[in-house]
């Protein structure tokens, strides 16, 4: 009997010593958790008003499991701090908690991601073949974005250009950026004297280089703030020269990447097309 009684002892004050030995680590981990979820917080408050129109999820649904997560883990540490049992019975408890709170974070970082940075968003058409496919499956770049020439942007058109009843996006590529030089000479489309286009006639280069009936050009140059984007399948893409130019307020990022397609390749998209 005093045997066991002297093994219960001594495993008890292992529990114990474990428990010492980790304790820092388990409030330093916390700790850390904590902060990370009020840095994602405070950057979804910063950018509440660039919320991308692409994204799926509500900014609601990520403020509710924000608050829901970091009030789970303040009552822990307030547990944890304040609870009478054992060390070692704490460190079983927090093995369970350490699995809950990385699920936690993991959730609320995945949806700051497609909210704010990285968008999914699904190819409908087939305006921009040889490059993408109907359907293909792409990240959109959002944050801190101005249009590049020959960059891939998904534009929002259901305020100033589209005659379509539901909500639309368009994806097309910049053909021409503000400051650029354009011109349209012998039914050829030239931005800074290179020649983009052949696809392109008298009225449509009127058309491209205006917004809401106003040329944007001065002395043949883009005006600040807008840019002329093109579908890369040249003959079936309802583009600037339909449309007009693009106030690049409503371009809602850059395609970064392609992570699934039935006929293209995965990867970045490509730079220039071949007229």
């Amino acid at each position: 009997m005093k045997n066991r009684k002297m093994i219960r002892k001594m495993i008890s004050n292992k529990d114990e010593a474990i428990g010492s030995d980790f304790k820092p680590y388990i409030l330093s981990n916390t700790i850390t958790k904590l902060c990370i979820l009020l840095i994602i917080l405070i950057g979804s408050l910063i950018l509440i008003n660039d919320v991308n129109k692409l994204a799926f999820i509500s900014p609601s649904l990520l403020f509710i499991i924000l608050g829901f997560s970091i009030l789970a883990i303040l009552l822990f540490l307030s547990y944890f701090i304040r609870s009478s049992i054992s060390l070692g019975q704490k460190l079983k408890i927090y093995s369970i908690y350490d699995t809950i709170s990385f699920c936690f974070v993991t959730i609320n970082l995945i949806l700051f991601i497609i909210l704010f940075i990285f968008v999914p968003t699904e190819v409908s058409g087939s305006s921009m073949q040889e490059s993408f496919y109907n359907k293909d499956k792409l990240l959109v770049w959002h944050i801190g974005y101005s249009p590049k020439r020959d960059d891939v942007v998904i534009i929002d058109v259901n305020e100033h250009y589209s005659f379509h009843k539901e909500e639309t996006f368009f994806i097309k590529r910049v053909v021409a950026q503000e400051g650029d030089k354009v011109s349209f000479i012998d039914g050829v489309f030239y931005v800074n004297d290179t020649k983009v286009s052949t696809a392109v006639n008298n009225i449509q280069f009127k058309t491209m280089t205006s917004y809401e009936s106003k040329s944007i050009l001065e002395n043949g140059i883009l005006k600040k703030g807008f840019s002329i984007v093109m579908g890369d399948n040249r003959y079936n893409s309802i583009d600037s020269r339909y449309i007009g130019a693009i106030n690049n307020d409503d371009i809602e990022g850059k395609v970064i990447f392609r992570y699934y397609s039935k006929e293209g390749n995965f990867g970045f998209p490509k730079k220039k097309i071949k007229e």
